[in-house]
């Protein structure tokens, strides 16, 4: 009778992890609540919720696997105060020293190139979710589950609003003021409203189903309450920060973007939106297919034929 093979433990196998990985901060400061539920006064359940075990179970992950963890250091200074102050905490809680690094850009006008590109990138998944608000502005929660809305008296939502809707420079003027507003970082959501505002009407990249999608945007926040804007202003910065993180993963921080359980869902539904939008243009270039079709076919028969060739 044969026996199977003894299985290595993980601490004893092979596998060996090399890459950096970028974490949300949201992972970092949300993992820091945790840890204070479950050592401060009150009751466990009333405190800690699923999506912080979610995020606390990410984090570990990530530090046992990856070489290094590195974190958007872009954001407003306020936060930067509060995630070091996490990173401390998570230090006496973990046991590791120095568990994360901040990348950034070297200048405003690198992070802005960033800015547009994340737009850019999240313009279709944008569209989708402004159109879910229109339709049913009741039912945001139901329908887009990532989104949290920021706490009454924040003044992010207003701040984000009123910069979105300001009249901005003429174009050559404009990355100047940009870059101005992405260095003093008033506000959360301040290089989401930059990338938005970078964009011209008439920019097809920017507005691939045609229309002015500066113009979508600004029409979203005009006339809009205290309490629409504290769900709109992090249903756009949500649908942005996935493309942006990612860019500056790979750009500046050596790293690939580990998207946690918070706004993972957003980035599934980008990949389902780009793959409904490649369809669509195939489908309205039939030469454009049946060359695609061809060689992919080619491709696969080259794969296959190698395989059959080395068993």
């Amino acid at each position: 009778m044969s026996s199977e093979p003894k299985k290595k433990p993980l601490a004893e196998s092979d596998i060996d992890f090399q890459g950096n990985l970028l974490i949300n901060t949201r992972t970092i400061t949300s993992t820091n609540d945790f840890f204070g539920a479950i050592t401060g006064p009150g009751r466990r359940e009333d405190r800690i919720s699923v999506t912080q075990l979610a995020e606390l179970l990410v984090l570990l992950e990530t530090i046992a696997t990856a070489h290094e963890l590195v974190y958007d250091a872009t954001v407003p200074e306020r936060e930067i105060a509060r995630l070091r102050a996490a990173e401390d905490e998570l230090e006496r809680n973990i046991g590791n020293r120095d568990l994360f690094r901040g990348v950034r850009p070297a200048s405003s006008d690198e992070t802005l190139s960033l800015c547009k590109a994340g737009i850019r990138q999240s313009a279709m998944l944008l569209r989708e979710r402004i159109d879910v608000f229109a339709a049913a502005p009741g039912a945001v929660r139901e329908r887009l589950p990532d989104i949290s809305p920021m706490a009454i008296g924040n003044p992010s939502p207003r701040a984000f609003a009123d910069a979105l809707s300001a009249p901005t420079p003429p174009s050559h003027e404009r990355d100047e003021y940009l870059a101005d507003l992405i260095e003093r970082n008033p506000f959360n959501g301040a290089k989401c409203v930059a990338g938005i505002l970078a964009m011209d009407p008439d920019d097809e990249d920017g507005a691939p189903d045609g229309g002015d999608f500066r113009g979508l945007c600004r029409a979203l926040v005009t006339g809009k309450s205290d309490e629409e804007l504290r769900w709109i202003v992090p249903m756009l910065i949500n649908g942005f920060r996935s493309n942006f993180l990612n860019t500056l993963a790979a750009d500046h921080g050596d790293a690939a973007f580990f998207a946690g359980p918070a706004i993972e869902q957003v980035m599934d539904q980008q990949v389902l939106l780009l793959g409904s939008y490649v369809a669509g243009k195939l489908s309205r270039r039939p030469l454009e297919r049946d060359l695609l079709e061809s060689a992919l076919a080619k491709k696969f028969q080259r794969r296959t034929s190698s395989l059959s060739s080395g068993c």
